[in-house]
């Protein structure tokens, strides 16, 4: 219910980030935490951040047409909506089965980039409908379908839903 610990604190602060030890140290929290040969405790910090964020959420909405029953794809999207080292994340579709990843993320602030990202299309697949839908009309988005890309200016507490439809094309031949 407080994913940043605002409350936790009175309010002053919120929760930026955990690190211990040695871990992927790509931008996220912690994932594991190894102890070297011959030790049994780790240095652990916390980063807190004051004022603290608030968040929103961007939803990754992948459908298809046109692709055969039962049929399965993995969808490349590279962007800073997510925090890999190359930015990039997948998303399962196809066959009727519609898949999406969400992502809660901190509202973007005055001179704060703004959240994007775009699909890497692959081959015997074209972009048939690009849409960003803010939940509460407070987020803007801007939606460009030639180079694939979308781009959210998060407000607190909104939902986007960017819904990509792409659809099959048969290679040459059937």
């Amino acid at each position: 219910n407080d994913p940043v610990l605002f409350s936790s604190t009175g309010g002053a602060y919120g929760f930026g980030a955990l690190r211990c030890a040695s871990d992927d140290i790509n931008g996220d929290n912690v994932e594991w935490i190894g102890f070297p040969s011959g030790y049994q405790h780790v240095f652990c910090y916390a980063y807190y951040v004051s004022p603290p964020p608030t968040a929103g959420t961007i939803i990754v909405r992948k459908k298809t047409v046109g692709d055969p029953p039962g049929s399965s794809e993995n969808f490349v999207f590279n962007g800073n909506i997510s925090y890999t080292e190359n930015g990039d994340f997948t998303i399962n579709a196809g066959g009727g089965k519609t898949g999406q990843q969400s992502f809660n993320r901190a509202q973007t602030g005055p001179g704060d980039d703004n959240w994007n990202f775009r699909e890497k299309l692959p081959s015997n697949w074209v972009l048939d409908d690009l849409e960003c839908v803010s939940q509460t009309g407070d987020s803007t988005t801007n939606v460009n379908p030639e180079n694939l890309s979308s781009s959210v200016e998060l407000a607190a507490s909104d939902t986007v839903t960017c819904t990509y439809t792409n659809r099959y094309k048969p290679p040459n031949g059937g």
